[in-house]
């Protein structure tokens, strides 16, 4: 009986031993794959796009507004860029230093967060859609003092 035993234990451990090196062989080979699924995934993670570069130019509005007719874009990264209102070939109107975009084709800026706000006079925010051969804004910008001194920033141009 003793011997009976014996061996059932012998079989049972050789078989949980075999049961063992099975699990560390296919946790090896699993350890091996999910390495090259990494490294797979890092060599396949999307770069930081250039959303940007494609839209920078000048734009021109069909029908000049009294204080500006033209919005400069110009690339800051690869998702924002700034954006100068300019009256013909004059000095910019007013310069947005920070535009940022929300997805492939809109966008928004707020000049009190892009800077200082005791630095500057007016609140500034808009948002719009741009486009590589078209750019439609809404904006506008309100004295801080003096909320009846405001400008409407609403434009669309065409390259």
């Amino acid at each position: 009986m003793f011997s009976l035993l014996l061996q059932i234990c012998f079989i049972s451990f050789k078989s949980q031993k075999f049961i063992f090196e099975i699990t560390i062989f296919v946790m090896k080979k699993n350890a091996n794959l999910f390495l090259i699924l990494i490294l797979l995934i890092a060599a396949c993670k999307e770069k930081d796009i250039d959303k940007t570069s494609v839209f920078e130019g000048t734009y021109v509005a069909p029908v000049a507004h009294s204080k500006f007719d033209n919005a400069i874009v110009t690339k800051v990264s690869n998702s924002t860029f700034s954006l100068q209102y300019v009256l013909g070939k004059s000095a910019p109107f007013l310069i947005i230093p920070t535009v940022t975009l929300q997805s492939d084709s809109t966008f928004e800026f707020d000049l009190v967060a892009a800077l200082a706000p005791d630095t500057i006079k007016y609140n500034v925010k808009g948002d719009g859609k741009i486009f590589p051969n078209r750019i439609v804004i809404s904006g506008e910008a309100i004295n801080r003092s003096n909320s009846l001194d405001f400008y409407n920033l609403n434009f669309e141009g065409y390259r």
